[in-house]
């Protein structure tokens, strides 16, 4: 189960706007430059989350992560939301 099984897509972008709120301003490209310079986009970082990512984008995310709070914030709140969903149903 992932957090798109128990929020609409809706409900997702409205947490991450609540948590991200620059996400509708960061590019979707995911070249070198752009993952040094912005922030990623929330629709990203939910596809990273839910492992929809093919390989070289998913290593582009994983670079970003690794210099950005920000984003790295938004990751861990979506593993939250999945931990508590988790949770509620006894898994």
């Amino acid at each position: 189960m992932n957090i798109g099984d128990i929020l609409s897509p809706d409900e997702v972008r409205m947490f991450v706007d609540a948590v991200f709120p620059l996400a509708d301003a960061a590019p979707t490209d995911l070249s070198d430059e752009w993952v040094s310079n912005a922030c990623l986009s929330d629709h990203t970082i939910l596809a990273f989350h839910n492992g929809d990512l093919d390989l070289d984008d998913a290593a582009s995310v994983e670079a970003h992560l690794r210099t950005c709070e920000t984003c790295r914030s938004v990751l861990l709140a979506l593993k939250e939301i999945d931990n508590l969903e988790r949770g509620m149903n006894g898994g």
